[in-house]
């Protein structure tokens, strides 16, 4: 998962969360969630 944040100097940074991440986090609304639940109907091929 990719999640893009602005940074004190303005500027977007990437923050990627891989499979060994079990959760992630959406700062700018307070958020934190399992990346299991993110993706638990998801079916990859």
């Amino acid at each position: 998962m990719e999640c893009f944040r602005r940074n004190e100097q303005g500027l977007w940074v990437l923050q990627t969360y891989t499979a060994e991440d079990k959760t992630f986090q959406l700062q700018s609304v307070k958020f934190a969630g399992a990346i299991a639940q993110l993706y638990e109907d998801v079916v990859f091929e």
